[in-house]
């Protein structure tokens, strides 16, 4: 998968969760502001998504030539 495939697929994933996530909180808001129940159904999503996404952006940065040492060609 290529850099912008992978930050594509990353946003998206954000983004489908953080709309689920409202959603949730807009139907169903009593059980959904339990902290137990961020903790084990949103958080963990949250997490994995973040970590594809800050991966997308590290991985495949250019890698800087270095210049040979002066006498070796």
């Amino acid at each position: 998968m290529n850099r912008n495939s992978l930050q594509l697929f990353s946003l998206l994933g954000v983004t489908i969760t953080l709309v689920l996530h409202i959603v949730e909180l807009a139907t169903n808001l009593k059980q959904s502001l339990a902290l137990t129940h961020l903790m084990f159904e949103w958080l963990p999503l949250y997490l994995v998504w973040g970590a594809m996404l800050a991966i997308s952006y590290q991985q495949w940065q250019p890698q800087k030539r270095k210049k040979p040492p002066l006498g070796i060609s």
